[in-house]
């Protein structure tokens, strides 16, 4: 099943004082000031060789707590995604369905 505008929300930890998987030290006021200025951007796949494959829109994002941990939490939308899977039908229609996986679609 294909669909466009696909809501989503996703959580990104977010480590203070101590490198992040690149090697890089943030502090927690830079993160407070970017998120202010962080609505409506785009939500990418960043390919090995540095281009980007636009999927989505970020509509909020906020630094908030979870517990013990920060994270950044992002709301949006996905242009396009569904659903993998194999179907049986009846007539026209589709009377029993296997879900193989959830998709992102371009």
């Amino acid at each position: 099943m294909r669909v466009e505008n696909v809501k989503v929300t996703f959580n990104i930890p977010v480590h203070f004082r101590q490198p992040d998987k690149n090697g890089y030290i943030y502090t927690k006021k830079v993160w407070e000031e970017a998120v202010k200025k962080a609505a409506d951007i785009p939500i990418e796949i960043i390919h090995d060789d540095g281009t980007r494959t636009v999927v989505g829109v970020a509509q909020d994002v906020q630094l908030v707590k979870d517990g013990d941990e920060d994270i950044i939490k992002v709301s949006g939308m996905l242009r396009y995604g569904g659903t993998s899977e194999n179907v049986e039908f009846t007539k026209d229609v589709i009377t029993n369905v296997i879900l193989n996986g959830i998709g992102i679609t371009k």
